[in-house]
């Protein structure tokens, strides 16, 4: 799948608060190219889930970037609310890739080249929401 300045929406229109929530599933060998809006709503966002989306208590990640497939993602994984599992044997290029996600749990071979310059290629976040070089964080 190639998708160029798009955001891909995992919700539903049913508004309560229980509706079920799409999920994100990349099988393994398939190939992703996304890189995110550069201004709009969605405003650097590769992929966002609606936070009513229901966590899996400790269960398999309903959330899947399985390994074998190739990966270019240009922006922000929004899971503010379910897991992320990033299974091993793939190659993936994260530019100027946040994880917001309640989980990341990375799995067998997994490996990543995480390419987030201050301004140079990350069009959609300012200097300021970067403050340069490379960063991880965990918050609970």
């Amino acid at each position: 799948m190639n998708c160029t300045h798009c955001t891909i929406v995992l919700t539903n229109k049913d508004s309560s608060p229980t509706a079920k929530i799409g999920t994100f599933d990349m099988n393994a060998q398939a190939t992703l190219n996304i890189s995110a809006p550069e201004s709009g709503y969605y405003k650097g966002m590769a992929v966002f889930q609606d936070r009513r989306a229901q966590d899996t208590n400790g269960a398999s990640s309903p959330n899947k970037f399985n390994g074998g497939g190739s990966q270019v993602i240009s922006g922000a994984l929004y899971f503010p609310s379910q897991a992320i599992d990033y299974t091993g044997g793939g190659t993936a290029t994260a530019i100027c890739t946040r994880f917001v996600a309640r989980r990341v749990t990375f799995i067998g071979n997994s490996a990543m080249s995480n390419k987030f310059e201050k301004g140079s290629n990350c069009p959609f976040y300012s200097d300021d929401a970067i403050g340069g070089g490379r960063r991880v964080r965990l918050v609970a």
